[in-house]
Protein backbone atom coordinates (compact mmCIF):
# COMPACT_ATOMS: atom_id res chain seq x y z
CA UNK A 1 0.00 0.00 0.00
CA UNK A 2 2.80 2.42 0.85
CA UNK A 3 4.59 1.57 -2.40
CA UNK A 4 1.44 2.36 -4.39
CA UNK A 5 1.16 5.72 -2.59
CA UNK A 6 4.80 6.41 -3.49
CA UNK A 7 4.10 5.57 -7.16
CA UNK A 8 1.10 7.91 -7.15
CA UNK A 9 3.05 10.75 -5.52
CA UNK A 10 5.99 10.41 -7.92
CA UNK A 11 3.69 9.77 -10.93
CA UNK A 12 5.39 6.48 -11.77
CA UNK A 13 3.72 3.66 -13.69
CA UNK A 14 5.22 0.29 -12.63
CA UNK A 15 4.28 -1.26 -15.99
CA UNK A 16 5.70 1.64 -18.00
CA UNK A 17 9.21 0.16 -18.23
CA UNK A 18 8.05 -3.37 -19.05
CA UNK A 19 6.67 -2.50 -22.48
CA UNK A 20 9.96 -1.15 -23.81
CA UNK A 21 11.77 -4.23 -22.50
CA UNK A 22 9.33 -6.60 -24.22
CA UNK A 23 9.35 -4.86 -27.62
CA UNK A 24 12.81 -6.15 -28.70
CA UNK A 25 11.98 -9.76 -27.80
CA UNK A 26 10.24 -10.67 -31.11
CA UNK A 27 13.16 -9.15 -33.03
CA UNK A 28 15.71 -11.04 -30.94
CA UNK A 29 13.85 -14.34 -31.32
CA UNK A 30 13.66 -13.95 -35.10
CA UNK A 31 17.29 -12.82 -35.31
CA UNK A 32 18.42 -15.78 -33.23
CA UNK A 33 16.62 -18.22 -35.53
CA UNK A 34 18.11 -16.68 -38.68
CA UNK A 35 21.66 -16.68 -37.27
CA UNK A 36 21.37 -20.23 -35.96
CA UNK A 37 19.85 -21.71 -39.14
CA UNK A 38 21.09 -19.73 -42.16
CA UNK A 39 20.67 -22.66 -44.57
CA UNK A 40 16.98 -22.97 -43.67
CA UNK A 41 15.95 -19.31 -43.55
CA UNK A 42 18.41 -17.68 -45.99
CA UNK A 43 18.97 -20.44 -48.60
CA UNK A 44 15.57 -22.17 -48.18
CA UNK A 45 17.14 -25.64 -48.01
CA UNK A 46 15.08 -28.56 -46.72
CA UNK A 47 16.37 -31.00 -44.11
CA UNK A 48 17.14 -33.61 -46.78
CA UNK A 49 19.12 -31.08 -48.81
CA UNK A 50 21.03 -29.98 -45.71
CA UNK A 51 21.85 -33.62 -44.91
CA UNK A 52 23.04 -34.17 -48.49
CA UNK A 53 25.26 -31.07 -48.31
CA UNK A 54 26.72 -32.06 -44.93
CA UNK A 55 27.41 -35.62 -46.21
CA UNK A 56 29.43 -34.18 -49.07
CA UNK A 57 31.36 -31.70 -46.94
CA UNK A 58 32.03 -33.87 -43.86
CA UNK A 59 31.42 -37.39 -45.23
CA UNK A 60 28.67 -37.73 -42.60
CA UNK A 61 25.34 -36.23 -41.64
CA UNK A 62 25.95 -33.65 -38.92
CA UNK A 63 22.29 -32.63 -38.62
CA UNK A 64 20.64 -29.25 -38.86
CA UNK A 65 20.06 -28.51 -35.17
CA UNK A 66 21.96 -26.17 -32.88
CA UNK A 67 24.88 -24.38 -34.49
CA UNK A 68 25.59 -27.16 -37.00
CA UNK A 69 24.22 -25.12 -39.90
CA UNK A 70 26.72 -22.36 -39.08
CA UNK A 71 29.61 -24.81 -39.43
CA UNK A 72 28.13 -26.16 -42.67
CA UNK A 73 27.80 -22.61 -44.05
CA UNK A 74 31.38 -21.85 -43.04
CA UNK A 75 32.70 -24.96 -44.81
CA UNK A 76 30.50 -24.13 -47.82
CA UNK A 77 32.17 -20.72 -47.99
CA UNK A 78 35.62 -22.36 -48.12
CA UNK A 79 34.68 -25.05 -50.73
CA UNK A 80 31.94 -23.30 -52.65
CA UNK A 81 33.24 -24.06 -56.19
CA UNK A 82 33.72 -27.73 -55.32
CA UNK A 83 30.19 -28.03 -53.94
CA UNK A 84 28.63 -26.38 -57.00
CA UNK A 85 30.41 -28.76 -59.37
CA UNK A 86 29.48 -31.91 -57.39
CA UNK A 87 25.95 -30.93 -56.30
CA UNK A 88 24.40 -29.22 -59.35
CA UNK A 89 20.87 -29.78 -57.96
CA UNK A 90 21.62 -27.33 -55.17
CA UNK A 91 23.47 -24.80 -57.31
CA UNK A 92 20.42 -22.55 -57.71
CA UNK A 93 19.87 -22.26 -53.93
CA UNK A 94 23.43 -22.05 -52.65
CA UNK A 95 25.32 -18.77 -52.42
CA UNK A 96 28.35 -17.49 -50.59
CA UNK A 97 27.48 -16.61 -47.02
CA UNK A 98 30.36 -14.54 -45.73
CA UNK A 99 30.53 -14.23 -41.93
CA UNK A 100 33.62 -12.10 -42.03
CA UNK A 101 33.61 -8.63 -40.44
CA UNK A 102 36.79 -6.55 -40.36
CA UNK A 103 38.74 -9.63 -41.34
CA UNK A 104 37.26 -11.72 -38.48
CA UNK A 105 35.15 -14.81 -39.13
CA UNK A 106 32.13 -14.23 -36.87
CA UNK A 107 30.91 -17.80 -37.38
CA UNK A 108 33.79 -19.11 -35.29
CA UNK A 109 33.70 -19.43 -31.51
CA UNK A 110 36.34 -17.36 -29.68
CA UNK A 111 39.07 -19.31 -27.89
CA UNK A 112 40.08 -18.01 -24.45
CA UNK A 113 43.27 -20.09 -24.27
CA UNK A 114 45.88 -18.25 -26.35
CA UNK A 115 48.27 -21.23 -26.26
CA UNK A 116 45.83 -23.26 -28.38
CA UNK A 117 45.86 -20.80 -31.29
CA UNK A 118 47.10 -22.39 -34.53
CA UNK A 119 48.62 -19.03 -35.44
CA UNK A 120 48.72 -15.46 -34.10
CA UNK A 121 46.62 -14.18 -37.00
CA UNK A 122 44.31 -11.20 -36.82
CA UNK A 123 41.31 -13.54 -37.04
CA UNK A 124 42.29 -15.41 -33.86
CA UNK A 125 43.29 -12.23 -31.99
CA UNK A 126 40.06 -10.49 -33.04
CA UNK A 127 37.97 -13.44 -31.87
CA UNK A 128 39.77 -13.33 -28.52
CA UNK A 129 39.15 -9.58 -28.08
CA UNK A 130 35.44 -9.55 -28.98
CA UNK A 131 34.14 -11.04 -25.65
CA UNK A 132 36.53 -8.85 -23.64
CA UNK A 133 35.45 -5.67 -25.42
CA UNK A 134 31.80 -6.67 -25.03
CA UNK A 135 32.17 -7.17 -21.26
CA UNK A 136 34.10 -3.90 -20.86
CA UNK A 137 31.50 -1.89 -22.75
CA UNK A 138 28.73 -3.51 -20.68
CA UNK A 139 30.48 -2.40 -17.47
CA UNK A 140 30.99 1.13 -18.82
CA UNK A 141 27.38 1.37 -20.01
CA UNK A 142 26.06 0.40 -16.57
CA UNK A 143 28.33 2.95 -14.90
CA UNK A 144 26.96 5.72 -17.11
CA UNK A 145 23.42 4.58 -16.36
CA UNK A 146 24.11 4.73 -12.62
CA UNK A 147 25.45 8.27 -12.85
CA UNK A 148 22.48 9.53 -14.84
CA UNK A 149 19.96 7.63 -12.75
CA UNK A 150 18.48 9.65 -9.88
CA UNK A 151 18.35 6.61 -7.58
CA UNK A 152 22.13 6.28 -7.74
CA UNK A 153 22.58 9.47 -5.72
CA UNK A 154 21.51 7.59 -2.59
CA UNK A 155 24.15 4.88 -2.23
CA UNK A 156 22.42 3.44 0.84
CA UNK A 157 19.17 2.65 -0.96
CA UNK A 158 18.38 -0.99 -1.86
CA UNK A 159 17.99 -0.05 -5.54
CA UNK A 160 21.51 1.41 -5.65
CA UNK A 161 22.98 -1.68 -3.96
CA UNK A 162 21.18 -3.95 -6.43
CA UNK A 163 22.39 -1.89 -9.39
CA UNK A 164 25.96 -1.99 -8.13
CA UNK A 165 25.89 -5.78 -7.80
CA UNK A 166 24.46 -6.11 -11.32
CA UNK A 167 27.16 -3.78 -12.63
CA UNK A 168 29.79 -6.41 -11.77
CA UNK A 169 27.74 -9.55 -12.40
CA UNK A 170 26.38 -8.89 -15.89
CA UNK A 171 29.75 -8.13 -17.56
CA UNK A 172 31.17 -11.38 -16.15
CA UNK A 173 28.20 -13.32 -17.52
CA UNK A 174 28.66 -11.58 -20.87
CA UNK A 175 32.35 -12.52 -20.87
CA UNK A 176 31.60 -16.20 -20.19
CA UNK A 177 28.87 -16.43 -22.85
CA UNK A 178 31.10 -14.63 -25.36
CA UNK A 179 33.66 -17.47 -25.22
CA UNK A 180 31.02 -20.22 -25.62
CA UNK A 181 28.96 -18.94 -28.58
CA UNK A 182 29.93 -17.64 -32.04
CA UNK A 183 31.55 -14.23 -32.19
CA UNK A 184 28.51 -12.71 -33.96
CA UNK A 185 26.73 -12.57 -30.59
CA UNK A 186 29.62 -10.58 -29.11
CA UNK A 187 29.44 -8.09 -31.99
CA UNK A 188 25.72 -7.67 -31.34
CA UNK A 189 26.36 -6.94 -27.65
CA UNK A 190 29.10 -4.45 -28.51
CA UNK A 191 26.79 -2.56 -30.86
CA UNK A 192 24.00 -2.63 -28.27
CA UNK A 193 26.23 -1.23 -25.51
CA UNK A 194 27.57 1.54 -27.75
CA UNK A 195 24.04 2.54 -28.75
CA UNK A 196 22.93 2.53 -25.09
CA UNK A 197 25.80 4.83 -24.06
CA UNK A 198 25.02 7.25 -26.88
CA UNK A 199 21.37 7.23 -25.87
CA UNK A 200 22.23 8.01 -22.23
CA UNK A 201 24.59 10.80 -23.29
CA UNK A 202 22.13 12.47 -25.67
CA UNK A 203 19.20 12.09 -23.26
CA UNK A 204 21.30 13.54 -20.44
CA UNK A 205 22.18 16.61 -22.52
CA UNK A 206 18.66 17.20 -23.78
CA UNK A 207 16.85 16.48 -20.53
CA UNK A 208 19.41 17.96 -18.14
CA UNK A 209 17.27 21.02 -17.37
CA UNK A 210 14.21 18.87 -16.80
CA UNK A 211 16.18 16.59 -14.48
CA UNK A 212 17.49 19.55 -12.49
CA UNK A 213 14.01 21.07 -12.17
CA UNK A 214 12.64 17.71 -11.09
CA UNK A 215 15.38 17.36 -8.46
CA UNK A 216 14.69 20.85 -7.11
CA UNK A 217 10.98 20.12 -6.92
CA UNK A 218 11.68 16.83 -5.19
CA UNK A 219 13.98 18.52 -2.65
CA UNK A 220 11.36 21.19 -1.93
CA UNK A 221 8.68 18.56 -1.51
CA UNK A 222 10.84 16.54 0.86
CA UNK A 223 11.61 19.68 2.90
CA UNK A 224 7.92 20.55 3.04
CA UNK A 225 7.03 17.03 4.14
CA UNK A 226 9.67 17.19 6.88
CA UNK A 227 8.26 20.50 8.14
CA UNK A 228 4.74 19.08 8.13
CA UNK A 229 5.93 16.03 10.01
CA UNK A 230 7.73 18.23 12.54
CA UNK A 231 4.59 20.35 13.04
CA UNK A 232 2.46 17.25 13.43
CA UNK A 233 4.80 15.88 16.08
CA UNK A 234 4.82 19.22 17.91
CA UNK A 235 1.01 19.34 18.01
CA UNK A 236 0.89 15.74 19.18
CA UNK A 237 3.40 16.52 21.96
CA UNK A 238 1.37 19.57 23.06
CA UNK A 239 -1.84 17.56 23.16
CA UNK A 240 -0.10 14.85 25.12
CA UNK A 241 1.30 17.37 27.63
CA UNK A 242 -2.11 19.04 27.96
CA UNK A 243 -3.78 15.71 28.59
CA UNK A 244 -1.16 14.84 31.20
CA UNK A 245 -1.64 18.22 32.94
CA UNK A 246 -5.41 17.80 32.97
CA UNK A 247 -4.98 14.32 34.39
CA UNK A 248 -2.74 15.60 37.18
CA UNK A 249 -5.20 18.43 37.92
CA UNK A 250 -8.08 16.01 38.07
CA UNK A 251 -6.14 13.74 40.38
CA UNK A 252 -5.36 16.70 42.65
CA UNK A 253 -9.04 17.67 42.78
CA UNK A 254 -9.98 14.12 43.58
CA UNK A 255 -7.46 14.03 46.39
CA UNK A 256 -8.93 17.25 47.86
CA UNK A 257 -12.45 15.90 47.87
CA UNK A 258 -13.30 14.42 51.27
CA UNK A 259 -14.61 10.97 51.76
CA UNK A 260 -18.02 12.24 52.90
CA UNK A 261 -18.52 14.17 49.66
CA UNK A 262 -17.55 11.11 47.63
CA UNK A 263 -20.00 9.02 49.62
CA UNK A 264 -22.80 11.56 49.12
CA UNK A 265 -22.02 11.85 45.39
CA UNK A 266 -22.13 8.12 44.74
CA UNK A 267 -25.25 6.49 43.34
CA UNK A 268 -24.82 2.76 43.14
CA UNK A 269 -21.66 1.92 41.19
CA UNK A 270 -21.40 5.43 39.74
CA UNK A 271 -18.89 7.24 41.93
CA UNK A 272 -19.69 10.81 40.78
CA UNK A 273 -23.32 10.51 39.72
CA UNK A 274 -24.32 13.72 41.62
CA UNK A 275 -21.13 15.58 40.75
CA UNK A 276 -17.58 15.67 42.06
CA UNK A 277 -18.29 18.62 44.42
CA UNK A 278 -21.74 17.56 45.53
CA UNK A 279 -22.62 18.91 49.02
CA UNK A 280 -26.03 18.04 50.43
CA UNK A 281 -25.77 20.91 52.98
CA UNK A 282 -24.83 23.60 50.49
CA UNK A 283 -28.18 25.38 50.90
CA UNK A 284 -28.61 24.87 54.68
CA UNK A 285 -29.35 21.24 54.74
CA UNK A 286 -32.70 19.57 54.70
CA UNK A 287 -35.53 21.84 55.91
CA UNK A 288 -37.60 20.00 58.52
CA UNK A 289 -41.30 19.74 57.92
CA UNK A 290 -43.50 22.24 59.69
CA UNK A 291 -47.23 22.10 59.95
CA UNK A 292 -48.72 25.23 58.37
CA UNK A 293 -51.48 25.26 61.01
CA UNK A 294 -49.11 25.31 63.99
CA UNK A 295 -48.81 28.62 65.98
CA UNK A 296 -45.94 30.94 65.10
CA UNK A 297 -43.23 31.33 67.71
CA UNK A 298 -42.85 35.09 68.01
CA UNK A 299 -39.56 34.83 69.87
CA UNK A 300 -37.95 32.91 67.01
CA UNK A 301 -39.23 35.42 64.46
CA UNK A 302 -37.89 38.36 66.45
CA UNK A 303 -34.54 36.62 66.89
CA UNK A 304 -34.31 35.99 63.15
CA UNK A 305 -35.14 39.58 62.31
CA UNK A 306 -32.65 40.93 64.83
CA UNK A 307 -30.00 38.66 63.28
CA UNK A 308 -30.69 40.27 59.90
CA UNK A 309 -30.63 43.77 61.45
CA UNK A 310 -34.30 44.55 60.81
CA UNK A 311 -36.48 45.53 63.77
CA UNK A 312 -39.51 43.40 64.29
CA UNK A 313 -42.85 45.11 63.45
CA UNK A 314 -45.11 45.93 66.40
CA UNK A 315 -48.39 44.19 65.76
CA UNK A 316 -50.96 42.86 68.05
CA UNK A 317 -50.86 39.24 67.59
CA UNK A 318 -53.48 36.97 68.89
CA UNK A 319 -52.30 33.58 69.70
CA UNK A 320 -53.85 31.25 67.32
CA UNK A 321 -55.74 28.44 68.67
CA UNK A 322 -54.87 25.01 67.73
CA UNK A 323 -57.16 24.18 64.92
CA UNK A 324 -58.54 20.77 65.06
CA UNK A 325 -60.74 19.42 62.40
CA UNK A 326 -64.38 19.23 63.58
CA UNK A 327 -66.03 15.92 63.57
CA UNK A 328 -69.09 15.96 61.38
CA UNK A 329 -72.14 14.11 62.65
CA UNK A 330 -72.96 11.23 60.53
CA UNK A 331 -76.60 10.18 60.34
CA UNK A 332 -77.25 6.53 60.71
CA UNK A 333 -78.03 4.92 57.47
CA UNK A 334 -81.57 3.59 57.07
CA UNK A 335 -81.70 0.17 55.65
CA UNK A 336 -83.59 0.07 52.40
CA UNK A 337 -86.52 -2.29 52.38
CA UNK A 338 -85.86 -5.20 50.25
CA UNK A 339 -88.16 -5.66 47.33
CA UNK A 340 -90.64 -8.45 47.61
CA UNK A 341 -89.55 -11.33 45.60
CA UNK A 342 -91.64 -12.32 42.64
CA UNK A 343 -93.93 -15.21 43.04
CA UNK A 344 -91.74 -18.15 43.00
CA UNK A 345 -92.34 -20.84 40.61
CA UNK A 346 -92.63 -24.14 42.21
CA UNK A 347 -92.16 -27.32 40.48
CA UNK A 348 -95.08 -29.72 40.59
CA UNK A 349 -94.16 -32.84 42.39
CA UNK A 350 -95.71 -35.35 40.13
CA UNK A 351 -96.18 -33.75 36.73
CA UNK A 352 -93.05 -31.53 36.60
CA UNK A 353 -95.11 -28.37 35.84
CA UNK A 354 -94.67 -25.04 37.58
CA UNK A 355 -97.51 -23.47 39.51
CA UNK A 356 -97.56 -19.75 40.33
CA UNK A 357 -98.57 -18.84 43.88
CA UNK A 358 -101.38 -16.35 44.11
CA UNK A 359 -100.64 -13.21 46.09
CA UNK A 360 -102.88 -12.40 49.03
CA UNK A 361 -105.26 -9.51 48.33
CA UNK A 362 -104.43 -6.25 50.12
CA UNK A 363 -106.87 -3.98 52.01
CA UNK A 364 -107.16 -1.60 49.05
CA UNK A 365 -108.20 -4.44 46.85
CA UNK A 366 -110.86 -5.44 49.37
CA UNK A 367 -112.33 -1.98 49.33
Amino acid sequence: MEIQKLYDREKVNPMGGCLWSLLPLPILIGLYGVIQKPLTYLMNLSNDEINELSSFLFDTVVGSNGSNQIHIAEELFNRFSEVISNLPALADKLFLLDYRFLGINLAQTPQWNITQFDSMSWNNIGLFLIPIVSAGLAFLSMQISMKTNSTASNSDSPAAANTKSMMYTMPLVSLWIGFTLPAALGIYWIANNVFTMLQEFVAGKLLKKDFEAMKREQAERELREKEEEKERRRIAAENKAKAAAEGKKRQAVERKVSGDVLANSRVGIRAYARGRNYDPNRFGGVTPYRDPGSPVNEDEVEAALEAKGTPAPEIDSVPAELETPALEAVEPSVPVAEAAPAPSEQKAAGSGEYEAEEAEPSEEDED
